[in-house]
């Protein structure tokens, strides 16, 4: 058991705002795994993406010290992942499942679950 009074209140804050960071983020991906609204995902998952994106990059940047020279580097990163993160997510209007496509330059046709044709545009 960690004693939290022992913690300096700058390492006791990280530890904070990384298990907000995590229980935000297991939140959201518990979310989009069981809701079956497809339209209400595709409407959220753009702001859900780029929250979790810029609120990790924050974090970051903090837990290194506000690193000047990092700071571009995680920017790049995250720009890139959240990129791909919205570009492989589809959300099948039959059953509302999110489907993750490995390769975010070809869409899945098809949902897994239910095998209903997916929407040909982003979402």
């Amino acid at each position: 058991m960690i004693d939290l009074g022992a913690l300096p209140f700058e390492d006791l804050v990280m530890l904070l705002s990384a298990i907000a960071w995590v229980l935000v983020a297991g939140g959201g991906l518990a979310f989009f795994a069981t809701h079956r609204d497809a339209a209400l995902k595709r409407r959220l998952w753009p702001w859900a993406n780029l929250l979790a994106s810029a609120s990790f990059v924050a974090l970051a940047v903090w837990a290194s010290g506000a690193s000047v020279e990092l700071a571009p580097l995680l920017l790049v990163g995250a720009a890139g992942l959240t990129a791909y993160g919205y570009r492989a997510a589809q959300f099948c209007g039959r059953c509302g499942a999110t489907v993750f496509s490995a390769n975010p330059f070809v869409r899945e046709r098809f949902c897994p679950k239910c095998a209903a044709r997916l929407r040909a545009d982003a979402g």
